[in-house]
């Protein structure tokens, strides 16, 4: 689904209660999502709905979505699909480690789910794969 820029950053700001979304989704994300295979993420996808994830972490609090984006980044996986709901965030991120000789190492996929209540009342669900 691709959205322009601009109109998504106004729906996750009005989302977020008027917070800046700066430090969460960048235009460097959108730009790399914008520009990722189809066919390679509806592969993705398809690979994470039928594994059970390595990793699964619960966050809660105002900051919580923003802090699991940024441990994502840290990770070295970008973003390649965002589906905003009316009150939650769903994003999935990708990251491709490959050996010196150029064969593939590692491939480890995450899903992002933020849901964004009133006051302190926000959480994060994160999942990782190793696909």
């Amino acid at each position: 689904m691709y959205f322009s820029h601009r109109k998504l950053k106004v729906d996750l700001n009005r989302m977020l209660g008027g917070r800046s979304m700066a430090p969460v989704i960048t235009d460097q994300d959108l730009g790399h999502m914008k520009t990722f295979s189809e066919n390679t993420k509806r592969k993705i996808i398809s690979e994470i709905m039928i594994r059970t994830p390595v990793e699964e972490s619960n966050l809660q609090g105002n900051t919580s979505y923003a802090r699991a984006v940024l441990k994502l980044r840290a990770r070295g996986l970008e973003l390649i699909e965002l589906q905003p709901q009316e009150t939650a965030l769903t994003t999935v991120w990708y990251s491709q480690t490959r050996t010196l000789l150029g064969c593939m190492k590692l491939e480890v996929a995450a899903m992002l789910i933020g849901e964004f209540g009133g006051h302190d009342e926000n959480s994060a669900t994160l999942r990782i794969w190793r696909i």
